[in-house]
């Protein structure tokens, strides 16, 4: 019966030490498991701390209104994390180029990195329509200019006094809807370049005026 009674001990005791030994394993497995879940955590924190799309180059023209969604959600937008994707569209009395999209919608999406996928785009005035199929002279508009801007963008512009032209903002504008410094800006008039001094913006209706650095000679 002592051998018994010992026997039944030493059963005993292996159940209890391996019974702690599974608590054990557990409790390790589950702080194993937590810590892994905080670094994610904290990595994801750090993600969306650092790792933001710019947000102003969604709202430098009136040309365009943008939306952000993420996934199927609705977003605003602003401090845009990796994954959102902003939807640009033309405003009235704007229209998308055709060779951007037949659909008339835009996408940009925000990258990993931080970054937009695509540059933003402006929309093109709708103005009005050809009534003939003849080439004016310049004397038949003669206070139309050319309005050529640093990276061969080109533009007309109207005369309102010897020394200001005024323009459409966007063409006066790069690729991410940034005003141009004034020195990247010329006013074509009967084939002379005129350097231009100042830009001044009116976003609310799509205007720039550009002040001239000399006065034009004007005649009747």
């Amino acid at each position: 019966s002592v051998v018994i009674g010992c026997s039944q001990i030493v059963t005993a005791l292996n159940y209890l030490i391996n019974y702690f030994l599974f608590l054990i394993i557990t409790m390790l497995r589950l702080i194993l498991l937590t810590a892994i879940f905080l670094s994610l955590a904290i990595h994801e924190i750090r993600c969306e701390e650092n790792e933001h799309c710019d947000e102003r180059i969604l709202h430098t023209s009136k040309s365009t209104v943008v939306q952000c969604r993420r996934g199927y959600k609705s977003v605003d937008c602003k401090s845009i994390v990796p994954g959102t994707i902003a939807e640009v569209s033309c405003a009235n009395g704007y229209k998308m180029a055709d060779t951007i999209s037949d659909s008339g919608l835009y996408e940009m999406t925000c990258t990993p990195e931080g970054k937009w996928d695509k540059n933003k785009i402006n929309c093109q005035p709708v103005c009005g329509r050809q009534m003939s199929s003849s080439i004016p002279s310049a004397s038949d508009a003669p206070w139309h200019v050319g309005v050529k801007t640093y990276i061969n963008q080109t533009c007309g512009g109207t005369i309102v006094s010897p020394k200001s032209v005024i323009t459409a903002l966007h063409c006066v504008e790069d690729e991410d809807g940034i005003t141009l410094d004034a020195n990247k800006v010329s006013v074509i008039v009967a084939g002379d370049f005129n350097n231009v001094s100042d830009i001044i913006v009116e976003r609310d209706i799509d205007v720039a005026l550009l002040k001239l650095s000399e006065i034009l000679t004007l005649s009747m």
